[in-house]
């Protein structure tokens, strides 16, 4: 919605998650952990026409207190998860949206993140993602498919080293914007300024 509002001369078709984009060209867009479908889907689509990732998230890593309550105590999750999903996705509002303060539109969908259910899932599907990205990103590139990274300055999420660096190695030559006094939660927190980036790259496709 933040973006379609932005780009009103492109028709974006929202997907769930697991949806796929019809068959035939598309331009597909990922943000965080949806880029990794998004790189699937792409790679497996050879009318491509350009993939944007915005804040991508292709490689979990460590554990925390969400991960810890959903896959060490199954029996407990939902009581554990009803009582602490709140204060969980509180914080994660907080840090998505640092170094901006938590827009009001995202802070809407505080009561949906944290239902039982979708926390789960938040963490299972990361568990076994089903795609290896490093080969989707690797099949894109070789079939000369336009790739667009665009990210936070201030991200606390999709760190340099471990998510950014790989990606770039595997397609390199991409079209990469960093956006300053910004964080991991572009899409609400600096929506101009990324319709100003996706504009630019996807006039680069045109």
């Amino acid at each position: 919605a933040e973006l379609a509002h932005e780009l009103p001369e492109r028709t974006l078709v929202p997907l769930r998650r697991g949806e796929r984009a019809p068959a035939g060209p598309a331009i597909y867009c990922g943000y965080s952990w949806g880029t990794v479908p998004c790189l699937k889907d792409a790679a497996a689509n050879e009318e491509a026409r350009a993939v944007i990732r915005i804040a991508p998230y292709l490689f979990p890593s460590g554990s925390g207190l969400l991960k810890n309550i959903v896959l060490g105590t199954p029996l407990l999750g939902n009581a554990l998860l009803k009582k602490k999903g709140p204060q969980i996705v509180e914080e994660l509002l907080v840090d998505s949206s640092h170094p901006a303060e938590v827009p009001a539109s995202y802070r809407a969908l505080a009561p949906r993140l944290s239902q039982p259910e979708v926390l789960r899932t938040a963490v299972q599907e990361k568990e076994k993602p089903g795609v290896d990205v490093l080969a989707a990103l690797r099949t894109l590139a070789g079939r000369q498919v336009p790739l667009a990274l665009i990210r936070g300055a201030q991200d606390q999420s999709s760190y340099e080293t471990q998510q950014i660096a790989p990606a770039r190695e595997a397609a390199p030559g991409l079209f990469e914007r960093k956006l300053e006094q910004a964080g991991h939660a572009l899409l609400w927190t600096h929506p101009q300024q990324l319709a100003a980036a996706i504009g630019e790259f996807l006039g680069r496709t045109d």
